[in-house]
C-alpha cells in the first residue's frame, strides 16, 4: 500500500473514454482553436495542423511506439498511478450523480460545474475521419462514433489500452 502523507484524503480518478476524449481533444484543439494546442507531443515539435482524424491517429501510434512523450491531453490517463490506491473510480458520463453522492459523503458543498464542453450532434457523418479540420468547422459536431473505423479502434486499443481496460470494467 503507498505512503500518502495524508491518511484521510479522499482519493477518485474521474476517467474518460479513450475514445470520445480523442474526438473531443481533436474537434476542440485541431478543429476549433488550433493555435492553442494543436501539437501531439510536449516538446511541441509535431503540428496536428490540418490534419484529419485518421492522420492524427497514426502519428500519435508512431508516436507512441517511438517512445515520444505524447502531449498532456493526450497521455493515457492510468499512466504512472499504477501505485495509487483509489477510493473510487468514476466514468465521466457517471460523474455528475456520482459527485453528489462523494460530496455528502465528505460533508461538503461542491457544485459539479463543466467546463470546456463541446456540444456533440447525434449525427453520425460516414467515414468522418477523413475529413480535413477547415470542412469539419463548417459542419456540425458529429458524433465520436463518425471518427472510428476498425484500423482507429486498433490503434486506440493499442495505445490506451490500460486506460480502455479499466474504464470497460467499471
Amino acid at each position: 500500500m503507498p505512503c500518502y502523507e495524508y491518511d484521510d484524503y479522499f482519493i477518485f480518478l474521474v476517467l474518460r473514454d479513450p475514445r470520445r476524449r480523442l474526438v473531443s481533444f481533436y474537434y476542440a484543439w485541431v478543429v476549433l482553436y488550433p493555435p492553442l494546442w494543436c501539437f501531439a507531443d510536449e516538446e511541441k515539435e509535431f503540428s496536428l495542423e490540418n490534419y484529419t482524424f485518421q492522420e492524427f491517429l497514426v502519428l500519435l501510434l508512431e508516436l507512441f511506439s517511438q517512445n515520444i512523450q505524447l502531449q498532456h491531453h493526450l497521455f493515457p490517463q492510468t499512466a504512472d498511478l499504477s501505485d495509487v490506491e483509489f477510493d473510487e473510480v468514476i466514468k465521466l458520463e457517471e460523474l455528475n450523480e456520482k459527485i453528489s453522492a462523494i460530496n455528502h459523503r465528505l460533508a461538503i458543498d461542491y457544485p459539479l460545474r463543466s467546463l470546456n464542453t463541446l456540444a456533440h450532434s447525434n449525427t453520425f457523418r460516414e467515414e468522418a475521419y477523413h475529413l480535413k479540420p477547415s470542412h469539419l468547422r463548417n459542419e456540425p459536431v458529429y458524433d465520436y462514433a463518425s471518427f472510428y473505423n476498425q484500423q482507429l479502434d486498433e490503434i486506440v486499443s493499442e495505445i490506451y489500452r490500460e486506460d480502455l481496460t479499466l474504464y470497460e470494467n467499471l
